[in-house]
This record gives C-alpha cells, structure tokens and sequence, in this order.
C-alpha cells in the first residue's frame, strides 16, 4: 500500500516557488494575519464581537458597561482560561516533550493531540456556562466551535484542512447572526435599523476572512481545497449548533 504523501510535499510540487513570488511586506502582512486571527483567538473576538454588537443580550447598556460588572468579568476571564490560556498551555508542553515537533507547522499528525486538548475544553467551557448569565448566542458560538474542531478532525486524518479557514468561517457565521439579532433589537427598541440593519459588520467580515484565506495561501501552508473545505466546516457547525442551543 502506497503512503499517502504530505500535504507541504504536495503543495510544493503543485506550486513550486510559490513564496518566493510575493514581496516581503506581503509575506510579512500575510505572517501578521495568521497571527492575529489564530484559530485559538476566534472565539475571544467572537464573544468580545456580542459585547460590542448587542450588549443588550448581557443586561448592559453599553460595551464599556460590560466590564463594570463582576460577574460578567469574572464569567469572561473563565472562559478565556479554558479557550484560549489551557489550550495554549498544554500544546506547549506538548512541544516540550516532543509530542509535537512544531507549534509554528504542524503537520497532520502533530494536529491530533492539540485537537483533542482544544475540543475537550471547550466542551467543558460549554458545560460549565451558567445559562442565566450568559446570552444563548456565546454558547451557541462555542458549541459551533466544538462540533467544527472534531469535524476537522476528522478530516485531518485525511487532509490537512486549514484550521485558520475554520476559525473565520465560524466568524462569518457569528457575524450574520449577531448583525441580525443586534438589528432587530434596534428595531423592535427605538423602530430604526441603524448600522447593524445595513450589514456593515458582516461586510468587514466577509473581507477579513478573504483576507486570512489569502494569507494562509500566500504562505503556500495550504491547497485551496483546504481553505474553501475549512469555511465550510466552520460556517455550517454555527447552524448545526443553532438547532442545540435554541
């Protein structure tokens, strides 16, 4: 039987030289983005996005209202501890101890154990919300978030899918919902649409997310399929979680 060949070797023989094309501010600019929007940092900006959209759903009038309270702060630095600070954690022990060979480019195997660390967290994240407190659409994001992390799992075991693409689908997906909720909130509350109404916010999302699936692609880390597979995934666990959480 034939071993199936790396996705990097793969990518190098479909694109040959395929870096060395860009300048070194794009390739610069494309590193920036990977950074900014890694995949672990999604669900901060997606949580941080509701507070700023719709703080209304929290029981406070304004974004900068949000963080005079105690327990929204207190219910905020949790779930930053279990997204984001664990998961960060753990997958550098994992490289300490060799279980992972690179944090900067994994391949599909060195993915499994942060997959596991990262979606096992999340499900206690989820568990663990105290529903009163918290509006539906923070746990219906982190659910989205959980369902796409153990279906990119799967796929990795036979493609390595991009994890950013991931990420920015579940984005766009909480944006389209938040700009709708926030829209008709403004509607039903004071009878005008506003900002939200006219889709500004999902627009500068759409062209984030371009932007990312670009920088992914300039870095020649994936093939295109892997990209456009990966919004997929991340886009449509949103609406599968939808029919959980409501």
């Amino acid at each position: 039987m034939t071993k199936k060949e790396p996705t990097t070797n793969r990518i190098k023989k479909a694109y040959p030289n395929h870096i060395q094309s860009f300048s070194p501010l794009t390739i610069g600019l494309a590193k920036m983005l990977s950074i900014l929007f890694n995949p672990l940092l999604i669900l901060p900006y997606g949580y941080l996005l509701v507070i700023w959209a719709s703080p209304h759903q929290f029981g406070v009038p304004s974004f900068e209202f949000f963080w005079s309270s105690e327990l929204h702060r207190n219910i905020f630095q949790f779930l930053m501890i279990y997204i984001l600070v664990i998961p960060i954690c753990g997958m550098v022990i994992m490289r300490q101890l060799g279980v992972v060979k690179s944090l900067r480019r994994m391949d599909r195997m060195d993915r499994i154990g942060p997959y596991i660390l990262t979606g096992a967290f999340y499900i206690a994240a989820y568990m663990s919300l105290p529903m009163d407190e918290v509006p539906p659409v923070i746990k219906l994001f982190i659910l989205g978030a959980t369902i796409a992390l153990f279906i990119a799992f799967l796929v990795n075991l036979f493609s390595k899918v991009s994890i950013h693409s991931v990420g920015m689908g579940i984005l766009l997906a909480a944006a389209l919902l938040i700009d709708r909720q926030a829209g008709q909130i403004l509607q039903n509350a004071y009878g005008i649409g506003g900002f939200f109404l006219s889709g500004h916010l999902l627009l500068l999302t759409v062209v984030v997310c371009g932007f990312v699936g670009s920088a992914r692609r300039i870095l020649s880390n994936h093939l295109p399929a892997d990209i456009y597979g990966g919004y997929f995934i991340g886009f449509f666990s949103v609406f599968i979680a939808l029919n959980f959480v409501y």
